[in-house]
Formats: C-alpha cells, sequence, structure tokens
C-alpha cells in the first residue's frame, strides 16, 4: 500500500476525499491539499511537508494533482520529484484516487502504470440510444 497525496487548486481535493470515505470509509494512507486564493507558495510547501510527515511509514508516496504544470504538481515536482519514495501524477480523478490507495503489488512502476490505464479509461461519454421519433411517443 502507498501513501497517497491529492493536491488540487480550490477545494478538489478536499471534494475528492470525501467521495472516497463515502465509498471506502477512512483510508488511512491517505492526505488531501487544498491549494486556495489566499495561501502562498510557502504554505502549500508546509501542508507537504506535514502531508509527508504523517505519512511517513509508508515506502512510497504518490502526488496526484490536478493539471500537468499548475502550481500544486509544480510545487511538489520541485521539492519532492527526485526523491526516490515520490511519484508524481497530474489529471486526478476518482478512479485514479481509488487506484493509488489500494495499489499493493510492491512493483511501483507496474502500479502506476495500472492505474494510469484505469483512471483513463474510466472517462467515457454515455450515448443513450436513439430516441424515439414517433409523433405519439410521451418519453416514458
Amino acid at each position: 500500500m502507498y501513501g497517497v497525496i491529492i493536491a488540487t487548486h480550490g477545494n478538489f481535493a478536499s471534494g475528492l476525499k470525501s467521495t472516497i470515505q463515502l465509498v471506502c470509509g477512512d483510508m488511512e494512507n491517505l492526505r488531501t491539499v487544498d491549494y486556495v486564493a489566499e495561501m502562498t507558495i510557502d504554505d502549500l510547501e508546509e501542508k507537504y511537508d506535514r502531508a509527508m510527515e504523517e505519512l511517513k511509514a509508508y515506502d512510497k508516496i504518490i502526488f496526484l494533482t490536478d493539471m500537468f504544470g499548475g502550481t500544486p504538481f509544480n510545487r511538489a515536482a520541485m521539492k519532492y520529484a527526485r526523491n526516490d519514495r515520490v511519484k508524481l501524477l497530474s489529471g486526478v480523478n476518482f478512479t485514479l484516487v481509488y487506484a493509488a490507495l489500494t495499489a499493493d503489488s510492491n512493483d511501483i512502476d507496474k502500479d502506476i502504470a495500472e492505474m494510469l490505464e484505469v483512471a483513463k479509461d474510466a472517462i467515457s461519454e454515455f450515448k443513450p440510444e436513439q430516441p424515439n421519433t414517433d409523433s405519439n411517443s410521451d418519453g416514458i
């Protein structure tokens, strides 16, 4: 099992945590960092340091950020990405968070590849059957 830090702009990270808790219950290996308007870069890095400290029992930490090149991603990359314990991903969605929280093969590179695949597969468009064009249809 890996330690997971979700770091996003606004309250997206805490919203994802709320959703994960609803579906899975409390996950001891999850921390979140919301980067909100009133925060400085120093504030963000302090939150990262605190989350890393709280997850020190895990051999590997996966940062999940909302977008490549955004401040949460960039600060994590600058501070932690060169650390062998840390992997950094962007484009977080529920499926990616769930996959990261439950992966346990102890081969982080293999697990990351699988996480990215299932996260991509979770993005889809619903296309309902063609509507009935019968003029007597009431839509039921």
